[in-house]
C-alpha cells in the first residue's frame, strides 16, 4: 500500500474533522486509487456518488500475488477520478468471496453497473480480469476466488 499524497491526507483530514471527535477511527487503513482503470474511472465515480454502485470486485489471487492484505470492514478508501483528485472516500461495511461462476444477483446489482444482471456483470469482469490471468498464473477464471467489497459513501464534500 502506497503512503497517502499531501493532497489525499487533506482529504482524508478533511473527512476527520467533519466528524465529531468522539467517533472519528483512531487506526484506520485508508488507501486512494481510482476505481477500475483510469479510463473508466470518473464514469465509476458518478455511480458511487449517485448511490447506485454499493460494491466492487477483484481478484483474490491479485491480492496474494502483490501481498497485500485482504480487504476489510472498516477500511477506508479515497476515490480519485482519472486525473488523480479525490472526489469521496468510501468505508467497507461487508466483504464476501465467490468463484466467479458463483457470482449471486445481489453482487451484480450492487456493482451497479450496465442493466445490473449477472449476465453483464460476467461479461465486464471477464475483459476486465483477462489482462491480469497470466500474470496471476490463473488458468480457469471459473474456478477463481472473486472477492467483493460492499461500501457505503461516507465523505463527499460540497461543490
Amino acid at each position: 500500500m502506497r503512503t497517502l499524497t499531501p493532497n489525499e491526507m487533506k482529504f482524508w483530514q478533511g473527512y476527520l474533522s467533519s466528524l465529531p471527535a468522539a467517533i472519528r477511527p483512531l487506526h484506520p487503513r485508508v488507501e486512494a486509487a481510482f476505481p477500475g482503470n483510469r479510463e473508466v474511472a470518473d464514469e465509476l465515480i458518478n455511480l458511487y456518488l449517485s448511490g447506485k454502485k454499493t460494491a466492487g470486485s477483484s481478484l483474490g489471487k491479485d491480492f496474494e500475488i502483490n501481498e497485500e492484505p485482504f480487504p476489510a470492514v472498516g477500511n477506508y478508501w479515497i476515490v480519485l477520478d482519472s486525473k488523480n483528485k479525490p472526489c469521496c472516500i468510501v468505508k467497507t461495511i461487508r466483504v464476501v468471496s465467490h468463484s466467479f461462476k458463483d457470482i449471486p444477483d445481489d453482487i451484480a446489482k450492487a456493482e451497479g453497473e450496465g442493466d445490473c444482471s449477472v449476465a453483464y456483470w460476467k461479461k465486464v469482469h471477464e475483459e476486465i480480469f483477462a489482462q491480469y490471468l497470466k500474470k496471476l498464473q490463473i488458468n480457469d477464471l471459473q474456478n477463481t476466488e472473486v472477492i467483493t467489497e460492499f461500501f457505503e459513501v461516507v465523505y463527499k464534500p460540497h461543490k
